[in-house]
């Protein structure tokens, strides 16, 4: 079951809450991120990224890439944030790729860190501009890749590094996040 398409309530931002657990897909037909929800043994989850809800919260979901910008047009952004009361993230999915070469892999994650980057500064931008923060927020970003990607490389962890020290925001590679 889809749900918050966006294009089709011609909105960008959708709200799903009373759900213990729920799927982000970048969906391709349709164009943008949307939420699936559903049995994990039924539906093919290899693409989708996992966001578990303990505490049956409202989350607002933002589907950036195909709504708010058109889909691949500049500025670089991600393809959506996602938010609670307590928790702000970023996501871009990478889950399209069926490379094995090494050289692209490296390529396809500085792209994804460089959409992520781009997003979290212009957000920043945003939120200044209307003396707003992230004050009392968990502010995390989430490099979203298939199974088929070898584990996390260094780089990733320089990446993380720069996040954190410059941005206050925590870089992940990882395709699951369990809310506050």
């Amino acid at each position: 079951m889809l749900l918050g398409t966006g294009r089709q309530n011609h909105q960008s931002v959708s709200v799903l809450g009373m759900k213990k657990f729920f799927f982000i897909d970048d969906n391709e037909q349709i164009g943008h991120c949307v939420t699936v929800t559903g049995n994990d043994n039924i539906i093919d989850i290899t693409r989708l990224f996992k966001v578990v809800n303990p505490q049956n919260e409202n989350i607002a979901i933002w589907a950036v890439d195909g709504c708010f910008f058109l889909k691949g047009r500049a500025p670089e952004h991600c393809d959506c944030i996602f938010f609670n009361n307590k928790d702000f993230c970023f996501a871009e999915f990478k889950f399209n790729s069926t490379t094995t070469n090494l050289q692209t892999i490296n390529d396809n994650r500085k792209k994804a860190i460089n959409q992520l980057r781009s997003m979290i500064i212009m957000i920043d931008e945003r939120f200044g501009k209307f003396n707003y923060n992230y004050l009392g927020y968990n502010v995390e970003a989430y490099l979203c890749t298939p199974e088929t990607y070898p584990s996390k490389n260094n780089a990733i962890s320089d990446f993380a590094v720069e996040f954190i020290e410059t941005y206050g925001v925590r870089l992940y590679e990882e395709n699951i996040k369990i809310l506050s």
